[in-house]
């Protein structure tokens, strides 16, 4: 029996030992190195910037009219929408506050403009041309001491937008560290310049020239990116709308055979015009970060 029992304990140790011997000779399992998180992107859009930009602008001007002769208590009212349009640029001076993935700014912009539109209407309406200014006795289509007398008017407003500038508020979010959608709103100011040109076939010629400077509102949204380390481009929209605003302008008859000397003013021209505009531009701009 012992000798079983010593036979057993031997083989066992004989097992016990192989299996160590070839547990030491396996190569030790690879370590792998940590895994490291993607770097993330960090752009500072915080500072002062300036820039310039280039678009197109395309509106409506609507006027009212009111012609009052010296001395006179009647009136004459008419009204008149023009379309006008043209290229503009510009410059822009902000500054941004980033917090988190938001952007909160001020902007100020000025533009010059050449937005311009022209309309010409003519007039063969009986009353209108009899009472234009021809000779005693004279009626449509006739002839007055071998003077035809006056068949039309024909009158021509020009008017354009000079420059326009704005004061408005930024507010934006970052879809993209590098790339930002915003909204804007604020004061909109700017020049309109306008020319009024009657002329009747008897030779009589009616003009008035005025200016005026209007304040309205401006709304619009835009997109931005960083392009390098200060520099942003941007693609924007803006509607500006500049207010009714009255004036009045003399009325001038520089010739004709009814009225007086050449220059002497006859009459005053008011007028009330509302000027809308639609506008899409470019811009790029320089940071200055803290």
């Amino acid at each position: 029996m012992k000798r079983v029992l010593l036979s057993a304990f031997g083989m066992i140790a004989i097992l016990v030992a192989s299996f160590a011997t070839q547990a030491a000779d396996l190569a030790p399992a690879p370590v792998r190195a940590p895994v490291k998180a993607a770097p993330v992107e960090v752009v500072n859009w915080t500072g002062l910037y300036i820039g310039g930009n280039f678009g197109y602008s395309w509106g409506r001007a609507n006027s009212d009219f009111t012609l009052t002769p010296t001395g006179s208590t009647t009136t004459t009212t008419s009204n008149n929408k023009q379309d006008i349009r043209g290229v503009l640029g510009g410059a822009q001076i902000g500054y941004n506050w980033q917090n988190s993935a938001f952007l909160y700014g001020l902007e100020a912009d000025f533009q010059g403009a050449d937005q311009k539109g022209r309309t010409i209407a003519i007039d063969t309406n009986a009353t209108d041309v009899a009472n234009a200014g021809g000779a005693p006795g004279c009626t449509i289509g006739g002839v007055v001491g071998g003077t035809p007398c006056p068949s039309a008017i024909t009158s021509t407003l020009g008017q354009k937008l000079e420059w326009f500038g704005t004061v408005r508020g930024r507010v934006g979010y970052l879809v993209a560290p590098s790339w930002l959608v915003y909204g804007t709103g604020g004061l909109a100011y700017g020049r309109v310049k306008s020319n009024f040109l009657s002329v009747e076939p008897d030779g009589e010629t009616d003009v008035s020239h005025w200016a005026e400077t209007r304040v309205g509102w401006a709304a619009g949204a835009g997109v931005e990116a960083m392009l390098w380390d200060r520099w942003t481009w941007r693609l924007e929209y803006l509607h500006v709308d500049l207010t009714r605003n009255g004036s009045t302008s003399s009325a001038i008859f520089h010739s004709g055979f009814n009225t007086p000397p050449p220059g002497i003013v006859v009459g005053n021209l008011a007028i009330n015009t509302r000027a809308s505009d639609e506008i899409v531009r470019v811009g790029l701009n320089y940071i200055f970060r803290p």
